[in-house]
């Protein structure tokens, strides 16, 4: 009972009320706040209509002088309030994880220096001297400078971690020293308790509070160093492009307030409003945990305790409980509530990390589609889905296993059947048949000269197409079975697909044809408009429809299922896994068809400017199986780009190629991929053609696999990847095979 005569004098705890709501309120904006935004963080507005002059004005926009930017934008015209709402989530996620591994280092090295009185106590005490001697900023600084082009966000975690946790370690440290010499523990090592014992029982319970106030001040702490390093320059979601010997530029995915610093900084004094809303956005965090943690550290001191109202009220009740059903059981009870504890925080951690690696993970999961009859590369692009992913390692080496000419040239790239034969097309009018070391095994005349490269269907007939419009199929033995020439047919656009039924599909100037494999034209359509950008039929997995561009069709009747899109880029692709996606120029779009039509959804959305693509349109685009983006960015006027996103759009690598023009021939299972081109170097009044070049590149990785020179090289038309070895064809009737192969 509580004395009813007791006079508690009671403050209220202010700084636990404010801060608690601050961090409330960011935990909020963390969670919703991509809800909340009224616009697209990275759409950039060249020009806005400002609704109460009725004026245009350009960007940047100050703030508060246009509604619908009530914070401005920046010099792309792009919402700062949308991206400060974006950018919460990334930032927190990132500080909250690197505190709490801060807490959980610090407090084992701070245990086991306070209790340990031997060499090991000693060698604890100066690691933990040096490292609070090492400024946090400078040992992180220097950490993600040296690695972070290939670590990614992991870079932030280790530099932020590396020297972080000692101030923690040292006040644990204190802690267990002040607590060893009590009277129980004295009498728990009297009965026999183990020291391992004694600090999980009964030293670590007397921590655990201050844990909860550190925790709070290690999240300020991380956030300050954050905003640091973004104004320096580097933030979690971004690294360096190299553009030339002393040039460079910063790429960026979604915001991230780092990121909003670092940008705001270089216009500071222009455009102060960006700066000073980033900066607006961290003191509050950095104040609202600042106040938690001194709230939390009020709360727990003895006198509040005692002084407390309510926690005199707790202690009666949970005392006349404890008394009557729970001491039998309190060893239990206590060990449960700390397993629990330790348990939260581990899942935390753990949870922490996947969120911030879930789109950098280099696992790959089995893809879903597969080539009929077993090919190792059955069309132009590996598959009748256009993927350009083989689920085989490639060639480790650049060494040229053989090569193959014709003198006329080869209209395309090689498919290579379920047994290893190599099939091309020369521009003479043959068909080459090549066993895997590069002997003939048979050659079949065409009626015509070939476009594009050949398709092989599940029996392992091959079909070819003509630049007369003929459509001509062949025995794995090499005899002619059928040639038709539909009416009206045009002069072929793409290279054929076949699907498993053996229907095969290809476009001409004219029309969208499908045909048998018995010969028979089952339909055509009138063509839909394309661009120049190497057009392409897909089926989707399951082959019920056949994409070209922007259009889907019904694979069975060729009746229209998906309107055109408005944008004359846009590309219905398949990912590896199956999903269909809308590629657009700076963004991947899921697909899923409803009663009403397509539905669309974002998947993926990037900054163009921050990637530096100038003038370079997206030739072709995939999705791995773990979910990954791979866009390839070439022009005729820029050299090629081969850049690489997660599923937010964050950057992963970008690859720069000295190609013009430039072929990416496909991917491996190791996402290396394999990507040939005419190279070009510098010389004195510009540059000059230097042959013809491959190269093998894995993301995140520095330097090429390797790269390998083509002595008789043009510009590369086609290729195929199988185990162990790269088939490339070029223009002027070279095949090559680089690798040891199998």
């Amino acid at each position: 009972m509580i004395p009813t005569s007791a006079k508690v004098s009671i403050r209220r705890n202010w700084p636990l009320i404010v801060g608690a709501v601050i961090v409330l309120f960011v935990a909020y904006l963390a969670v919703n706040g991509h809800c909340l935004a009224a616009q697209d963080p990275l759409q950039e507005n060249f020009i806005v209509q400002n609704p109460t002059t009725g004026h245009f004005v350009k960007p940047p926009l100050p703030a508060f002088t246009i509604p619908d930017f009530p914070l401005g934008s920046d010099q792309y015209g792009r919402d700062i309030l949308s991206q400060l709402l974006w950018a919460v989530r990334p930032t927190l996620t990132l500080v909250l994880l690197v505190a709490a591994l801060r807490l959980v280092i610090g407090t084992t090295i701070g245990l086991a220096s306070g209790w340990s009185e031997k060499t090991l106590g000693r060698v604890l005490d100066a690691l933990i001297s040096g490292a609070l001697a090492a400024p946090v900023l400078f040992v992180a600084l220097c950490l993600i400078a040296a690695v972070g082009i290939k670590w990614g966000v992991g870079a932030f975690i280790v530099g932020l971690v590396a020297t972080g946790w000692a101030e923690v370690a040292r006040l644990v440290r204190e802690q267990t020293r002040g607590a060893k010499t009590q009277p129980y523990v004295e009498a728990a090592r009297s009965l026999g308790a183990s020291d391992g014992d004694i600090i999980l029982r009964h030293i670590l319970p007397q921590i655990m509070p201050l844990l909860w106030m550190l925790l709070a001040f290690e999240v300020s702490g991380t956030l300050l160093a954050a905003a640091g390093l973004g104004f320096l320059g580097y933030f979690s979601n971004a690294v360096w492009i190299p553009l030339g010997d002393f040039s460079g530029i910063r790429a960026s995915g979604k915001p991230e307030l780092g990121q909003m610093l670092a940008t705001a900084s270089q216009n500071a004094q222009s455009q102060p409003w960006g700066m000073l809303a980033a900066g607006t956005m961290i003191f509050i965090m950095v104040l609202g945990f600042n106040l938690l943690g001194e709230g939390l550290r009020r709360q727990l001191a003895p006198r509040r305790k005692r002084a407390t109202l309510a926690n005199q009220l707790m202690e009666t009740v949970t005392g006349a409980i404890e008394d009557r059903w729970f001491d039998p059981l309190s060893p239990w009870r206590r060990n449960l509530t700390y397993g629990v504890a330790l348990a939260a925080l581990l899942i935390f951690i753990v949870g922490g990390g996947l969120t911030l690696w879930q789109t950098e993970s280099a696992k790959l999961a089995n893809t879903t589609i597969t080539v009929p009859g077993g090919h190792l590369w059955a069309s132009e692009m590996h598959d009748a889905q256009g993927t350009s992913w083989a689920e085989v390692t490639g060639p480790a080496i650049g060494v040229i296993a053989w090569t193959f000419s014709d003198p006329e040239g080869f209209s395309g790239g090689p498919v290579v059947a379920a047994d290893g034969t190599v099939y091309v097309a020369g521009n003479g009018g043959q068909l080459h048949a090549l066993a895997p070391d590069g002997s003939p095994r048979w050659q079949a005349e065409l009626a015509a000269p070939p476009f594009g490269s050949p398709a092989l269907a599940v029996d392992g007939d091959i079909v070819v197409l003509t630049q007369d419009g003929i459509v001509a199929d062949f025995t794995p033995q090499g005899q002619p079975r059928w040639a038709i020439q539909p009416e009206q047919q045009g002069k072929p656009l793409t290279s054929p697909i076949i699907d498993e039924n053996g229907t095969i599909y290809y476009a001409t100037e004219f029309s969208l044809v499908a045909v048998s494999l018995d010969g028979e034209v089952k339909w055509k359509k009138p063509l839909p408009t394309y661009s120049y950008t190497s057009p392409i039929p897909r089926l989707s997995a399951r082959g019920e429809y056949v994409f070209f561009e922007d259009t889907a069709v019904s694979a069975q009747t060729g009746g229209l299922v998906f309107e055109e899109t408005k944008e004359p880029l846009d590309k219905y692709i398949v990912g590896t896994n199956g999903t269909t996606f809308l590629r657009q120029q700076t963004a991947l779009s899921k697909v899923k068809e409803t009663e009403q039509g397509e539905e669309i959804s974002q998947f993926s959305k990037w900054d163009p400017r921050a990637l530096g693509l100038g003038f370079r349109f997206p030739r072709d685009a995939g999705v791995t199986p773990d979910g990954r983006i791979w866009v390839l960015y070439a022009s005729d006027f820029e050299f090629a780009k081969l850049v690489w996103l997660g599923q937010n759009g964050e950057l992963l690598a970008p690859i720069d190629y000295p190609y013009r023009p430039s072929r990416l021939i496909g991917l491996d299972q190791n996402a290396t991929a394999y990507v040939c081109g005419m190279r070009f170097e510098s010389q004195s009044g510009g540059r000059r053609s230097a042959g013809a070049q491959c190269q093998a590149h894995r993301p995140g990785a520095g330097e090429p696999v390797w790269e390998l020179n083509l002595e008789q090289g043009s510009p590369p038309n086609g290729g195929a990847i199988v185990p162990g070895r790269l088939y490339v064809t070029t223009t002027n009737g070279m095949l090559y095979a680089i690798g040891g192969g199998n």
